[in-house]
Formats: C-alpha cells, sequence, structure tokens
C-alpha cells in the first residue's frame, strides 16, 4: 500500500511538473506573454520610483511638520 501511494504521488508530482513546464514554454512562444512580462516590469519600475519619491518627499514634509510644531511650542 505504500509503495502505491509513492507511486501515486511520483505520478502526481511529474503531472505537475510536465504542466509546468508546458505553460512557462507556452509563455516563452507566445507574444502575449513577452508583453505581460514587459507590463510587470514597468509597473514594478513605476513601484519603486514611486516608493523612492514618498521616502524622500516624507522626509522633507516630516521636517516642515517638526518645525511648525516646534515654533507653536514656543508661543507664549
Amino acid at each position: 500500500m505504500l509503495t502505491r501511494m509513492y507511486v501515486e504521488l511520483g505520478i502526481l508530482k511529474d503531472s505537475v511538473k510536465e504542466r509546468f513546464w508546458e505553460a512557462l514554454r507556452r509563455i516563452r512562444e507566445e507574444k502575449d506573454g513577452a508583453a505581460m512580462v514587459e507590463y510587470g516590469i514597468l509597473v514594478a519600475g513605476i513601484a519603486v520610483a514611486s516608493i523612492a519619491i514618498i521616502i524622500a518627499v516624507g522626509a522633507t514634509i516630516k521636517a516642515k511638520f517638526t518645525t511648525v510644531n516646534t515654533e507653536l511650542g514656543n508661543l507664549p
């Protein structure tokens, strides 16, 4: 019984591998797959640029708020 389970699992594992490689081959051969990869790279680049801008602007805004808070705290 245990041997049969190993055989069935091996068949299932081979089937999953075959389907994965087949899907990868189709994506590589199809032009739509290439366009999808290009869009993915574009979106990743936009995300990285957005995060960098938010970090840079965030530090500046934090400094401005700190200055205003300090000045308000010094009022009589």
